[in-house]
C-alpha cells in the first residue's frame, strides 16, 4: 500500500514537472512541439522497456506472438498516447502549463460532448454521475 501510494505521489509530481519543464524549455529554448513530444516518448519507452526486460524477458517479448496485439499496440501508441502528449504539449507550447493541465482534465467532457452530438443522443446518466464525482 505504502509503495502505491509513492509512487503516484511520485507520478503526479513527475507530470507537473514535466509540464512546467516543457513550458521552460519552450519560453527559453524555442524547441519544436513534435521534436520534444517524440523524444519524450521514446526516453520513456527505453525507460520502460528496460524495466519490463529487467523484470520478465519472455512475458515482454510475448507481445511479438499475435499480430493482432502488434496492430492494435502501434495503433494506440501513434493514435493513442502520441496524439495526447503532442496535443498537451501544443497546449503548453502556445499557452501555459497550467492551462494545458486544465484542458487536459477537461477532456472527458469534450469527448462526451462530442460523442453526443455524433451520436445525436443526450449523455448517459451515469457518464454525467462521472464527470461529476472527477470535479468533486
Amino acid at each position: 500500500m505504502k509503495k502505491g501510494i509513492i509512487i503516484t505521489l511520485l507520478g503526479g509530481a513527475f507530470w507537473g514537472i514535466s509540464g512546467t519543464m516543457g513550458q521552460f524549455l519552450f519560453q527559453t529554448y524555442h524547441l519544436n512541439t513534435m521534436w520534444l513530444t517524440t523524444l519524450r516518448m521514446i526516453f520513456a519507452g527505453i525507460i520502460l522497456l528496460s524495466v519490463c526486460f529487467i523484470k520478465d524477458t519472455k512475458k515482454t517479448l510475448s507481445i511479438w506472438n499475435n499480430k493482432n496485439d502488434v496492430f492494435q499496440l502501434i495503433l494506440f501508441a501513434l493514435l493513442g498516447l502520441m496524439f495526447c502528449q503532442y496535443s498537451y504539449m501544443t497546449a503548453i507550447y502556445y499557452s501555459n502549463s497550467s492551462t494545458a493541465a486544465i484542458l487536459q482534465y477537461l477532456n472527458p467532457i469534450f469527448i462526451m460532448f462530442y460523442t453526443c452530438l455524433v451520436c445525436k443522443r443526450l449523455p448517459y446518466k451515469n457518464w454525467i454521475i462521472e464527470i461529476k464525482k472527477n470535479f468533486s
